[in-house]
């Protein structure tokens, strides 16, 4: 069987599947006495493949397991430049924070720096700092461009976020427009785009954001349009439920938006968004053929490092078992 073939990939996948973290072992976590006590377990299972001295050192199980999880993608995909794509958001994430700590003076570090991206770090580093931007992506070139343009007249850091998540939003749509073979791929961020223009809408709104900032930030290509989301802006109640939870994902959306009325909460429909994107990675995930297993293999390994530091900075801080069952995401 040849390597980097769909078959190879995917029979490689399965074999790492069985040390998938489970709900099970979620809960095992969570209803642990202890943080030592947990971040014991996960060196027990082996999480991360190596010992901490304290639980407080539990991103470096964390780092360790994820930077292995993007080593293989990267070794076995027969279609990195769809599997790039779920890597591309870890540079842009890079290049904002280089640039913040740039114009602020603090420097970025291991803490704030994602690993996994396309680009080495230190690459991104100097081409930010010297503006030298001809090595890097069109879209990011474009965007940075477009920040020190802004930046000539005022230095305003909330720019840096705004062009440059637009920017990524218009990288992948532009990459996986009209390829009927990764339709899933195109569901899977269309729904994201989707998820996170709501969510935008509603902290751009708790924070009294003008209409022309919120449409700014808004991604570009999801499946609801901007004139939609605009009438949004001002609906309360049942008439903001009544323009989103509709279709498949009805229920969750409306759960998630009655808990924000009641609460001014937000971790609901943040744990439905994660939730629907993992079921709608997982579609086509038995086919054997496609770069879904692979993919859907990956978002897996990130949904469950997003579990394991949620349960840690619950036993860490105190946080109560009732109210992390609620919002935990699934795994």
């Amino acid at each position: 069987m040849a390597r980097n073939s769909y078959p190879f990939a995917s029979i490689v996948i399965k074999s790492k599947e069985i040390k998938l973290l489970r709900s099970d072992d979620i809960a095992k976590l969570l209803a642990s006495d202890s943080a030592r006590e947990a971040a014991n377990l996960l060196m027990e299972w082996g999480y991360g493949g190596i010992e901490i001295e304290s639980p407080m050192r539990y991103e470096k199980l964390i780092s360790r397991e994820m930077d292995e999880t993007y080593k293989l993608i990267r070794k076995i995909s027969p279609e990195p430049e769809i599997t790039d794509l779920f890597f591309l958001r870890h540079d842009y994430h890079n290049i904002k924070v280089i640039m913040k700590s740039i114009q602020t003076g603090m420097g970025a570090n291991e803490r704030n720096l994602m690993p996994g991206g396309t680009f080495d770090v230190s690459a991104l580093y100097s081409a930010v700092q010297e503006k030298k931007y001809g090595g890097l992506t069109d879209g990011m070139r474009s965007a940075l461009l477009a920040i020190d343009r802004m930046f000539a007249v005022e230095a305003d850091l909330s720019l840096i976020d705004v062009t440059l998540d637009r920017a990524w939003a218009q990288e992948v749509a532009d990459r996986i427009r009209d390829k009927e073979k990764r339709s899933f791929v195109q569901k899977y961020f269309g729904m994201f785009f989707d998820m996170e223009n709501i969510l935008l809408l509603l902290r751009a709104r708790d924070a009294g954001l003008a209409h022309d900032l919120f449409a700014r930030a808004l991604f570009p290509e999801g499946n609801i349009s901007k004139t939609t989301l605009d009438k949004a802006y001002d609906l309360l109640g049942e008439e903001l439920k009544d323009v989103f939870a509709r279709g498949r994902h009805a229920g969750g959306i409306a759960d998630g938006l009655d808990d924000y009325l009641a609460s001014g909460s937000l971790k609901l429909l943040e744990k439905y968004r994660d939730d629907a994107l993992l079921h709608t990675a997982g579609e086509d995930k038995n086919n054997l053929f496609s770069i879904a297993p692979i993919v859907y293999y990956l978002i897996r390994k990130e949904r469950e490092a997003k579990a394991v530091r949620m349960v840690m900075t619950a036993k860490l801080n105190g946080i109560e078992k009732d109210w992390m069952n609620k919002i935990l995401v699934e795994v």
